[in-house]
């Protein structure tokens, strides 16, 4: 699957995608937000949750590594 063909699935849909075949990579948390991110294919996936109300307020999805800059300071490199 591209990221093209995963944008163009409904919402429940790419949940499944997710839940079924993806791999989880990192968390990034603010006092606000909570935002897992996950590798698919060749591509990443990002859900983007409200703490407040507990439910997912985002799904979005890139293929660009500059994206990625804020996990990087959760990264431990021996």
């Amino acid at each position: 699957m591209k990221l093209a063909d995963f944008n163009k699935l409904d919402y429940n849909k790419k949940l499944f995608k997710i839940v079924d075949e993806a791999t989880f990579l990192e968390n990034y948390i603010t006092s606000d937000i909570r935002i897992n991110l996950y590798s698919l294919y060749n591509f990443y996936v990002e859900l983007v949750y409200d703490g407040d109300n507990n439910r997912i307020e985002e799904i979005r999805s890139f293929e660009s590594s500059m994206y990625l800059d804020k996990y990087i300071s959760n990264i431990k490199i021996p």
